[in-house]
């Protein structure tokens, strides 16, 4: 009885903390997809006019171009350097649900089901795997994705799909799950520029040839392929041929040895340990801040070496010397590019589990790490509304009038069109000095908008 109780309470307390993310971000569920508007933005940016002062963000083109590909577009015309799978799952969210950032969410709570599974293999304890469960349901790393349409998280899904099915093979060796696991990896290929997947793709081998020898190694090779391949079937759909399909790759590779850039070495090691890295911005790097920084990665890379050296006995210890080697791999890797925190996303997993590992002895520092995340999760969940007035005064000044109006408050769109609006600013005069405190605002959502009101003016 007491048992049942328990596991009540655990499981109240993993909904209570996916409502909470849920509602502090509940303005996702109120945004509309509007084509016509992303179109015009699209080829107005700086992707299609040089130097434009509309310069559009990746979650924006991701969501654009995703909704194309819906649309039967060739991945191979728009946006071709990144690959299309994640791409298109947001234009699903956006042809058919109208918002796409339903699609985030939907992964966000589909990662949580996998982590969980990831979970219970090493920690069939519950007051273990509970703790650990919510370190990863509101990181804020993570918590701040559901707001975004970027690709990590789909990324994050096909990593932990792939983590999954290498882990069940290293404990029943069967193999089905070794081809689910090539699959996934290969489908992160399709996600974003596969960087990561030759770094992840040795360590797997390592553990497949402890596991089970070399023929396993060879049998899981081509299901990369093949996940790859899946991921572009929004193509192969229109264009059966795979000659063409191939020879297209030639304009990723050339786009890609054109756009090297130069990166930062210690970027990696001053975000984990420091929670700040330099950022690439036009050419000069950036002091910046890591605002989605939390203990659980320093503790994590450092887990990870302790359980690399402590491992005495390999045979006993494979998968979390797998999961250490495969930690450190993914931090080496991105200390040779120009790294963003989003990058890290898929590593917080395994930061996570190498952390409960260490403490699975006391369970209550774990709880003690969760509160240490509520800083970082402050300012997600209670947002400055400084950033909303600034970029709106910005675009009133650069006379950005159409995107200026999608900042508006949903009651200032019903009551002025678009057209409407823009014509009543020619009366107007936007003078820089003073204008940010000129501009009223709102929440809605728990999302600041913009109050407009013309006698400010």
């Amino acid at each position: 009885m007491i048992r049942q109780t328990t596991n009540k309470f655990f499981l109240v307390l993993l909904f209570i903390f996916v409502g909470f993310v849920a509602y502090f971000n509940r303005h996702i569920f109120l945004f509309k997809f509007e084509p016509d508007y992303w179109e015009n933005y699209y080829y107005e940016s700086q992707w299609n006019v040089p130097n434009s002062q509309r310069e559009i963000s990746d979650e924006g083109v991701y969501r654009y171009i995703g909704y194309r590909l819906v649309n039967g577009e060739n991945p191979f015309n728009v946006d071709y350097w990144v690959p299309p799978f994640g791409k298109y799952l947001y234009g699903l969210g956006a042809k058919y649900l109208t918002n796409p950032y339903l699609i985030s969410f939907t992964l966000y709570l589909l990662a949580i089901l996998l982590f969980n599974s990831l979970v219970r293999l090493f920690f069939p304890d519950k007051k273990i795997s509970y703790p650990s469960l919510y370190l990863f349901v509101l990181n804020p790393l993570i918590v701040v994705q559901i707001s975004q349409t970027m690709l990590d998280l789909p990324l994050l899904i096909a990593f932990l799909a792939h983590l999954l099915f290498t882990l069940q093979f290293g404990k029943n060796k069967k193999s089905q799950d070794l081809l689910l696991s090539g699959f996934f990896l290969g489908l992160m290929a399709g996600i974003k520029p596969p960087f990561y997947i030759p770094f992840i793709a040795l360590v797997d081998l390592w553990f497949i040839w402890r596991i089970k020898g070399l023929t396993s190694c060879l049998l899981f090779l081509p299901t990369i392929i093949g996940g790859y391949l899946a991921s572009y079937f929004c193509y192969f759909f229109r264009h059966p041929n795979p000659i063409p399909w191939l020879r297209l790759h030639q304009k990723i590779i050339d786009f890609q040895k054109g756009h090297a850039g130069s990166h930062y070495p210690l970027n990696i090691f001053t975000m984990v340990f420091l929670g700040q890295f330099k950022g690439l911005l036009k050419a000069s790097f950036v002091k910046m801040k890591m605002t989605e920084w939390s203990a659980i990665f320093p503790l994590g890379a450092i887990s990870s070496l302790f359980i690399l050296f402590k491992k005495s006995k390999p045979k006993k210890n494979l998968s979390w010397l797998y999961l250490s080697f495969l930690s450190l791999v993914y931090l080496f890797s991105n200390s040779l590019i120009d790294v963003w925190p989003r990058y890290l996303v898929p590593l917080v997993p395994l930061l996570i589990l190498t952390t409960t590992h260490l403490f699975k002895n006391k369970s209550w520092l774990l709880y003690l790490l969760l509160l240490s995340y509520l800083p970082f999760l402050l300012p997600i969940f209670s947002p400055d509304p400084k950033p909303t007035i600034e970029n709106f005064s910005q675009l009133l000044l650069s006379k950005r009038y159409r995107d200026a109006y999608q900042i508006l408050s949903q009651s200032d769109k019903k009551e002025i069109t678009e057209d409407q609006w823009q014509s009543s600013l020619t009366n107007l005069n936007f003078q820089k000095e003073n204008l940010v405190d000129q501009i009223e605002t709102v929440k809605e959502g728990n999302q600041w908008r913009i109050r407009w009101n013309p006698e400010n003016f």
